[in-house]
């Protein structure tokens, strides 16, 4: 984030060494703008040689939850990328991120559940997980939230074969 007074870890995409994966380059203004700011990204994996999963990633402007400020740059970056994921081809698709916002005030996560999206953390259970078990605790505030998300498109869900929230206390935030 270049309006940052210190340093964030911004988005990345990875997959196994098996696989391809490229780079959306933008082609809406909005998004170029927003891909400015490091904290949006949209990758193209490929499965197999016929089929293709788009993933865009979001890092979300710390304390959403508690600042209309800070909500509404999460919001103008996740609409933003949204607005370029639509103009891609293809029906598997990946929305993920650390929205650092509860996801009902995220107004494009809320429209892309209208849509028949699925929140696969709020599913959990199909996996013999916990629904919508928390992913952040933070060393300002000791209370675990929920802030990373993962949506996928109604194409797509049937294709998940296991989702876990893995704690790792080893990564300070």
């Amino acid at each position: 984030d270049n309006q940052a007074d210190h340093h964030l870890a911004g988005v990345a995409t990875i997959t196994d060494s098996g696989r391809a994966l490229g780079e959306v380059k933008p082609t809406t203004e909005k998004f170029k703008r927003a891909k400015q700011t490091g904290r949006t990204s949209i990758t193209v994996a490929a499965v197999n040689h016929s089929m293709q999963i788009a993933a865009a990633n979001v890092y979300g402007y710390t304390g959403g939850n508690g600042s209309a400020k800070q909500l509404k740059k999460t919001n103008t970056v996740v609409d933003a990328t949204l607005e370029e994921f639509n103009c891609l081809e293809g029906k598997f698709k990946i929305f993920a991120g650390d929205l650092n916002a509860d996801i009902d005030h995220i107004n494009g996560c809320k429209e892309l559940l209208r849509k028949g999206w699925v929140d696969v953390g709020a599913v959990a259970h199909l996996w013999g997980e916990e629904d919508c078990e928390h992913t952040c605790v933070t060393a300002n505030s000791k209370k675990p939230t929920r802030r990373d998300f993962m949506l996928v498109s109604p194409e797509l869900f049937p294709m998940i074969k296991s989702f876990k929230v893995v704690h790792d206390n080893d990564v300070p935030t």
